[in-house]
């Protein structure tokens, strides 16, 4: 049922707008108060359980995507090292036991040695915070590793020009 979770994660992301730094006439809606959606097949369709099952895949993978939508396009005012801490760590309350999180501050990562890592954090004005987010599968057996590293600067570098002349 990949194409059925494909068109939903495709319904649900068109529906996304970020309306959190719009007021009056800018504010975007596309849909207000959507309780259902129905889709009809030509032929009908064998498993509705298993139909629905990736409808809910492709909605929550939607909704992943507004969520990194919203971090990246968040100014550097409001997004910060404690506020991003923040949302990893409601990522993984959301997540139902499936994805852990720990965060490092500034006095753990000096005992652990980070020096090049806290030399960077000196740029910013809140506490550097290490995110280190761990996926379980339902399972509780992982069939490989896979590690995503990652970084993020979040106070302005002075690194855009946005001069006219």
């Amino acid at each position: 049922d990949a194409p059925l979770a494909d068109l939903s994660t495709e319904f649900y992301s068109t529906l996304y707008s970020d309306n959190r730094y719009r007021t009056g006439d800018k504010v975007t809606k596309k849909v207000e108060d959507l309780e259902s959606v129905s889709v009809i097949f030509e032929d009908g369709i064998e498993d509705s359980s298993a139909a629905n099952a990736a409808f809910e895949v492709g909605k929550s993978l939607a909704s992943g995507i507004s969520l990194s939508k919203d971090i990246v396009n968040a100014p550097h005012n409001v997004l910060n090292s404690e506020t991003l801490a923040n949302v990893a760590r409601q990522i993984a309350e959301e997540s139902g036991g499936t994805i852990s999180c720990k965060v490092l501050g500034k006095e753990e990562c000096e005992a652990r040695g980070m020096g090049a890592y806290l030399g960077v954090a000196r740029g910013s004005e809140t506490e550097p915070q290490f995110i280190h987010l761990t996926y379980t599968p339902k399972s509780g057996t992982a069939s490989k590793k896979l590690g995503v590293v990652g970084k993020g600067l979040l106070f302005d570098t002075g690194g855009y020009n946005i001069k006219t002349q």
